[in-house]
């Protein structure tokens, strides 16, 4: 999940995902960067975060200013008079003209601005399933999310492997439990001599962890490092090479 910072001034803030930058107060000209991003943008040149822009509030204007705008208020309220007046004496006249149609959005508008509380929980329900599909997708594109690489290291004399290191990069927002991996070490002649198992347990949302390999007393070259397994719970993934954990062919690392 791509993390993004903020810039206020001289202050910089982050990282935070999408989700949580709603908690943030972002407007069009907040000051935005992410790795990818060869400058800072303002936010509204950013299409993914339009969602989190908030509109700025218009600043009341000054008692001691009231003066300058006086005939602005003045001329406001005769508008206001002279537009009732014509409102009300066409009134039954306008709703006439209404359409079927028009008379049922303006319906649902009313009864959606009579329950503030209905609102509240559509925009809960729509924030869950924005996050469950996040998740979705980290699930079916975990290649992209979960990186595992190893170190160069020392061959001795005919035979004997040192130094050897495995890094696994946790790049999600998502704690996972456990993480197992594979690497083999190849005698000179091109066989298996050994296959060591990895393990990386509870590794932190966009967090590292590394595994020494232990010495090796035969062999003189390693292979690329492999995952066989991912269990977290947080982002429901249960992964295993040529398993199918749920039976969805949409979603098929999603744990039963």
């Amino acid at each position: 999940m791509t993390k993004y910072y903020i810039q206020k001034g001289n202050q910089r803030k982050g990282p935070y995902d999408i989700h949580e930058l709603m908690n943030q107060e972002v407007f069009s000209d907040t000051q935005i960067w992410f790795d990818g991003l060869e400058d800072w943008k303002p936010a509204s040149e950013i299409t993914e975060l339009k969602p989190v822009v908030r509109e700025k509030k218009s600043k009341s204007v000054s008692v001691n200013n009231i003066d300058k705008y006086k005939w602005l208020i003045v001329g406001g309220v005769i508008a206001i008079i002279v537009f009732s007046i014509l409102f009300f004496n066409n009134r039954n006249e306008s709703y006439s003209s209404i359409s079927p149609e028009m008379e049922k959005e303006i319906a649902n508008s009313s009864a959606g601005n009579a329950n503030p509380a209905d609102d509240e929980v559509m925009r809960r329900q729509q924030q869950t399933e924005n996050i469950e599909n996040n998740k979705r997708y980290i699930r079916n594109n975990w290649f992209n999310y979960f990186k595992i690489d190893r170190s160069d290291f020392t061959t001795e004399g005919l035979g004997g492997i040192s130094g050897l290191s495995v890094y696994f990069e946790n790049k999600t927002g998502y704690m996972l439990e456990n993480v197992y991996a594979e690497i083999d070490i190849y005698t000179a002649n091109g066989y298996v001599y050994k296959t060591e198992v990895i393990t990386f347990n509870n590794v932190p949302a966009n967090s590292q962890q590394t595994y020494n390999v232990p010495y090796s007393n035969r062999g003189t070259t390693v292979s690329e490092p492999r995952i066989t397994y991912i269990k977290s719970a947080q982002l429901n993934f249960c992964f295993q090479p040529e398993v199918n954990a749920s039976g969805d062919a949409g979603d098929p690392f999603r744990c039963q």
